[in-house]
């Protein structure tokens, strides 16, 4: 028997047993919706053209780029440096959130052909699973989330290889288990703060993209984690601590928790309303904290140094999601402005998978 019918035939038998395992349980929903229906292949003038898939990375060596303890002062030399340092690995996140919301917005099988081809090849490389130092640990795991998310929504297109889609989301769980693992440290205040809910978004949505419960369940445990730490006035102490970015961490600390409160609602568990509905309160302190920031400079005792979010990007992308769930005429007016917003670590184009106008 040849190597290549043995693995098809491996990766049958594990994608059976993997389906009788979870039997008793609906396989885990996307966070947005996917119309895979409206799907049809390319004609010849609109398909996407394949680029050569970028070279993998398998180290991760960051810059740290704050130069205070309260980490709330940015040197603009050390964020260049650090770009530079991953210009590769947000080169490949981008391209790949880039066609996969071209699948979804066209149709075009080829786009989602090419972005599985770009993650077959980083993953047979074991990409991003080689040394990482803290900062590289953190992009890592911003990189992870958007990677994922992404799958999701070219996961269950036309003609993908069984067994390249097994290796795909075998290395996301590779990934998933070395990021859970720098987690478990409660005595780090990274393992407590908006880092801890970015992990868990991006764990739980490996759990999505490879219907594994645990993860998934790992991930809304820090969405709990979060909801528990939001004051009674609606703020979360430990980016309070960001001094003069207080405000700008809270916009971000909001990203993956509401985007984890959407995984949840998308599979039976009413997460919007937990602990007392808490997370209306962060998004309500931090709406008027965008529109009053005097308000959030005088909770930090500093005097905030970026109030207004930009137009696209984390700080605004959980207002898509936000919406669609809980349709705000205000806060409407406030998107018009901002849209589209793009974030690839938190799957690609929001206002295309999210807005209702």
């Amino acid at each position: 028997m040849t190597r290549l019918h043995l693995g098809r035939l491996m990766t049958i038998g594990l994608l059976l047993v993997r389906g009788f395992g979870d039997a008793a349980e609906a396989p885990l929903q996307a966070p947005f919706p996917l119309n895979p229906a409206h799907a049809e292949p390319s004609t010849s003038h609109t398909r996407v053209a394949c680029p050569e898939p970028a070279v993998p990375v398998r180290d991760i060596m960051g810059v740290s780029f704050y130069t205070d303890a309260y980490h709330s002062i940015v040197d603009p030399r050390l964020v260049k440096d650090n770009n530079t340092r991953l210009k590769a690995v947000s080169t490949f996140l981008r391209m790949v959130s880039q066609l996969t919301d071209r699948y979804l917005r066209s149709g075009d099988i080829a786009a989602a052909h090419c972005a599985f081809l770009w993650l077959t090849r980083w993953a047979e490389a074991d990409a991003m699973l080689g040394r990482v130092n803290r900062q590289g640990a953190y992009e890592r795991k911003w990189t992870l989330g958007g990677l994922a998310l992404s799958y999701v929504k070219i996961q269950h297109a036309p003609d993908l290889d069984d067994q390249a889609r097994y290796q795909v989301e075998r290395w996301f769980q590779h990934l998933a288990a070395v990021v859970r693992a720098e987690y478990q440290h409660p005595e780090r205040v990274d393992n407590r703060n908006n880092h801890a809910y970015w992990a868990g978004m991006a764990i739980a949505a490996v759990g999505i993209a490879t219907n594994d419960r645990g993860f998934f369940e790992w991930g809304l445990a820090q969405y709990r984690l979060g909801i528990e730490q939001i004051q009674d006035d609606g703020t979360l102490p430990l980016e309070l601590d960001r001094k003069g970015r207080a405000l700008h961490y809270h916009l971000y600390a909001l990203a993956p928790l509401v985007m984890l409160a959407e995984m949840g609602e998308r599979n039976g568990m009413p997460l919007y309303r937990e602990q007392h509905g808490r997370l209306y309160r962060l998004v309500n302190r931090v709406v008027h904290g965008v529109s009053s920031p005097e308000a959030f400079a005088h909770l930090a005792n500093a005097a905030q140094t970026d109030p207004m979010p930009p137009r696209g990007g984390s700080d605004v992308a959980w207002v898509e999601i936000w919406l669609a769930r809980f349709p705000d005429p205000a806060l409407t007016r406030w998107m018009v402005n901002r849209r589209p917003v793009i974030d690839p670590r938190m799957g690609g184009n929001l206002t295309q998978l999210y807005a209702r106008e």
